[in-house]
């Protein structure tokens, strides 16, 4: 497949996907917990008490919105703003002290481009926050999104984030409804890929049983220097 078609595939397909979202209000409860989730997780690894964050891979900006409205001053890029493989944003270097993408890089032949453009937007000390399938829990149906292209595994994520001058501070589930403390643990990601049932399943299900991912986190961290 061109170059040329894979992007018009993609972009068709991906529309689709955002368009069969669940409705604006269904998605609310979901959003906040992870905005809730990520506001923490920034607050641990960054000292500005009012950061500047990207969401790269915005779909509807529903999350964009939530993190704004926690006083994270937040913007947001998608497929109409720039090409993710060859293109570049608006912004300026040094921007950022955040840059957030959630589950993008898995839709990429080469992130190179990426990596690079958000190196170049984030300041000095600023975190890279990802988000991804973890192969070894998704495999059996990784594909079944037909705009999966590469998938990864934390050993692989990692490597690829020092490839482009990154330090990897945390690997963990995705898992936003769990404790944080819990999620740095060695074998949280262990842990949550075999829990019975999800985070945001029936109250009535105790809480130790739920938080199940087979997506993992990782945060990256540029350096005060590179060279």
């Amino acid at each position: 497949m061109t170059d040329s078609r894979s992007k018009t595939y993609l972009d068709l397909y991906y529309r689709q996907r955002v368009k069969s979202l669940p409705i604006r209000e269904a998605r609310l409860s979901k959003e906040s917990a992870a905005a809730n989730f990520l506001v923490d997780l920034i607050s641990k690894f960054t000292l500005n008490s009012q950061p500047t964050l990207l969401d790269f891979g915005a779909g509807d900006f529903v999350l964009t919105e939530q993190l704004n409205e926690k006083l994270v001053t937040t913007h947001g890029v998608d497929i109409d703003d720039l090409d993710m493989r060859t293109g570049k944003t608006k912004f300026g270097d040094e921007t950022f002290d955040v840059v957030l993408l959630m589950s993008i890089i898995e839709h990429l032949t080469d992130p190179s481009n990426l990596m690079n453009e958000i190196k170049r937007i984030l300041k000095k000390g600023g975190i890279l926050i990802m988000v991804t399938p973890n192969w070894k829990y998704s495999y059996k149906n990784f594909y079944d999104d037909l705009t999966h292209i590469k998938p990864y595994t934390p050993s692989s994520l990692s490597f690829t984030l020092r490839m482009f001058d990154f330090h990897v501070l945390a690997v963990m589930p995705w898992s936003p409804r769990k404790n944080l403390k819990f999620l740095l643990r060695k074998n949280s990601i262990e842990i949550c890929a075999h829990l019975p049932f999800r985070g945001d399943a029936s109250t009535l299900i105790p809480k130790f049983l739920k938080g199940k991912s087979g997506t993992f986190l990782i945060v990256g961290q540029k350096p005060n220097s590179i060279g």
